[in-house]
């Protein structure tokens, strides 16, 4: 049973991070968009 949570730990680690560079890519995206945006 121990083993089962460390593992659905691991996936939640991943997750998390998954998620949290997932918002940094858009926020890149959107900061990109706006210096574009300024640009023309």
């Amino acid at each position: 049973m121990i083993e089962i949570k460390a593992v659905l730990d691991d996936c939640e680690k991943e997750l998390t991070i998954t998620e949290l560079k997932r918002q940094l890519l858009i926020k890149e995206l959107n900061y990109t968009k706006h210096l574009m945006d300024k640009v023309q």
